[in-house]
């Protein structure tokens, strides 16, 4: 039975009340189950529900079509850091300037502390590990 899925699906959310598992999805095959900061949120929001229920016991996290991940999305680096624009009116150009130095750490210690909280997880956690799992995939893996 399905309790919930991300509103764009690359992050699918199942929980089986008999088995009293919980399954969490990369589903971003066409790029690998690389992840961006919104389906790393997802991610995070799902294991927070996990921890808060009590009939669920185990969790498995694995990804979409034969690959687990290759961790964070690259093709936009500068994205995790905040969608900083130039230019005016209806058509602004993409900022291309590096992140400031403040705004880089502050992102990256959101980052690092998801993956601390991902190691100290109270619950039994099983990765199912299939193809890639690189980066920040290696890292959950």
């Amino acid at each position: 039975m399905t309790e919930a899925s991300a509103s764009d699906g690359r992050v699918l959310f199942d929980i089986d009340r008999d088995t009293r598992i919980a399954t969490v999805t990369l589903n971003n095959p066409s790029q690998r189950n690389s992840y961006d900061q919104a389906m790393r949120d997802e991610l995070a929001r799902y294991l927070d529900i996990v921890v808060d229920d009590d009939d669920i016991t185990v969790v498995l996290l694995r990804g979409a079509e034969g690959v687990f991940s290759t961790g964070a999305n690259m093709n936009n680096a500068y994205g995790w850091y905040g969608e900083g624009r130039n230019g005016s009116g209806d058509n602004p150009a993409p900022d291309k300037r590096r992140p400031s130095q403040r705004r880089r750490l502050t992102v990256d210690r959101k980052t690092f502390g998801f993956y601390h909280e991902f190691l100290g997880f109270p619950k039994v956690t099983v990765g199912e590990i299939s193809g890639f799992a690189l980066g920040g995939g290696f890292e959950m893996a």
